[in-house]
């Protein structure tokens, strides 16, 4: 099982990675619940690889860990739970099990950085904070100098808090809670020196997988290929994907 790599055109893969070569951490912000987000960075692995990075970070929960990667080995036949019994979120989706397995094919470490049932949370930001904290334990467990690409929902990833209409609307979807700091703002105040670069993904038409399936309608005056938009300051780089499709998974997701 390997995840088909997804192909950029020339010059929006080079502005990628400028942003990789650049950084110390790399995010991807995305829809949960689409097939393209890791066949995009299976696509970029090989690069990225030849720039420093080591490690794949997972928006999973962390004592999925230690039972994908030996998945991810062969060690074993059955995925960690996460994949075999989905939850409605959308993440524990096939393609990102295919992706965990090209990683581990390429040498890279897979972690699992969510919080685990035992780390408190009572707030979105406190979730953030156990994220930012299991990712950095995990990294500090790498070879000297390595770098890290991860996958997260596009709001762990932001890079400074939204303002204007942005900010008032996720303020207003999640219950009057101020949605920061992020993963990416906690990982700045714990290590003010690593650089983060943040590439929010987004759709101009299609399909994803979130709390049900749910249409993206299309993008007036979208373009038939990938392209790019300077958005900061929440994130360094959007890029644009002309259709999302749906993910698939190993059993409905429940």
């Amino acid at each position: 099982m390997a995840v088909a790599a997804y192909a950029l055109p020339p010059a929006v893969d080079e502005l990628i990675l400028q942003v990789a070569s650049t950084n110390q951490l790399l995010l991807f912000g995305e829809l949960h619940g689409t097939r393209e987000v890791p066949a995009l960075v299976a696509g970029l692995l090989p690069k990225l690889v030849e720039r420093g990075y080591r490690a794949l970070a997972l928006e999973v929960p962390g004592p999925q860990q230690a039972p994908l990667q030996a998945w991810a080995d062969g060690l074993t036949d059955q995925p960690p739970p996460f994949f075999t019994r989905p939850s409605r979120d959308g993440r524990g989706n096939v393609q990102v099990l295919e992706l965990a397995r090209t990683a581990r094919a390429m040498g890279l470490e897979v972690v699992c950085f969510d919080r685990a049932p035992d780390q408190a949370m009572h707030t979105w930001a406190d979730r953030d904070g156990w994220m930012a904290r299991n990712l950095l334990e995990a990294w500090s467990h790498l070879p000297p100098g390595s770098r890290v690409v991860g996958i997260c929902g596009s709001a762990h990833a932001r890079l400074a808090p939204e303002t204007g209409l942005g900010g008032m609307l996720r303020k207003a979807v999640s219950g009057g809670q101020d949605l920061w700091p992020s993963l990416a703002g906690w990982v700045r105040q714990h290590q003010p020196a690593l650089s983060t670069g943040a590439i929010e993904v987004r759709f101009a038409a299609g399909a994803y997988f979130n709390m049900g399936e749910k249409t993206i309608f299309l993008r007036p005056s979208s373009r038939t290929a990938p392209w790019t938009q300077q958005v900061g300051p929440a994130y360094t780089l959007a890029l644009w994907l002309p259709r999302a499709t749906l993910a698939t998974f190993l059993s409905p997701p429940s």
